[in-house]
């Protein structure tokens, strides 16, 4: 179990820090900006997303794209549809969950509970991972399984 967590703690932390640090940034202009707690909750939010998904996607392509040279293919179309569909697997529902109802409600409610803008934005893009990291990380394994049986 200490490998595995290794595994999912080099996997998803440069993705988590760029999401959080694009959540509060985001979440804290909206807010300064419209003074309303849940356009702060959505573009905290959905900014997390986005941050978290750009780490993950270039990764995923560059790991991709040195996998092919190592065997002398090239890196087509179709390579970058294989990573995009290995992703959507692995997170979709996950991440369909958690963009559209748990993370906004978690980055409007712990604010408002807390009474801190800032920690409760990070308490609530924590709450929110639990819901979000359980499901996902099932997916991942369950690709990864899939995978190494394909390779024997």
């Amino acid at each position: 179990m200490k490998n595995k967590l290794k595994k999912w703690f080099k996997r998803y932390i440069y993705a988590e820090i760029v999401g959080t640090i694009f959540a509060l940034f985001f979440s804290l202009t909206t807010y300064s900006l419209t003074k309303n707690d849940i356009l702060a909750a959505i573009a905290g939010a959905w900014s997390e997303t986005i941050g978290f998904y750009g780490v993950i996607v270039i990764r995923e392509i560059r790991s991709s794209k040195k996998e092919h040279g190592d065997k002398n293919k090239r890196y087509t179309l179709f390579s970058f549809i294989k990573n995009i569909r290995d992703l959507a697997l692995e997170f979709g529902l996950a991440e369909t969950l958690d963009t559209y109802i748990i993370r906004p409600f978690m980055m409007y409610i712990f604010p408002i509970i807390l009474g801190e803008r800032v920690i409760g934005i990070l308490v609530g893009k924590l709450a929110a991972d639990v819901f979000f990291y359980a499901p996902a990380i099932i997916t991942y394994e369950l690709q990864q399984k899939h995978k190494n049986k394909k390779k024997s």
